[in-house]
């Protein structure tokens, strides 16, 4: 695609999506970092192999820890 063939209305569009891109890109990063830093923050205070139920805005997850610090989480639909 020659981008100086483009009109302003496909000029704009396609500055608006690249700016979504970017943006979504930068949230998934922080996402990602935050994830990390808690992940680290539940492998810290658990400290050994355990598995727990939480409720988080009215649902419930179960969470397991493995050895390797490996930490698992899948929604529960009954109790």
């Amino acid at each position: 695609m020659n981008i100086s063939k483009l009109d302003i209305e496909q000029r704009v569009n396609l500055s608006l999506l690249a700016g979504r891109y970017v943006r979504a890109v930068e949230q998934e990063d922080r996402a990602k970092q935050q994830r990390i830093e808690v992940e680290q923050g539940l492998i810290s205070a658990i400290r050994s192999e355990a598995e727990f139920v939480a409720r988080i805005d009215h649902q419930h997850y179960l969470f397991a820890l493995s050895n390797p610090g490996v930490i698992t989480c899948e929604k529960i639909e009954l109790i």
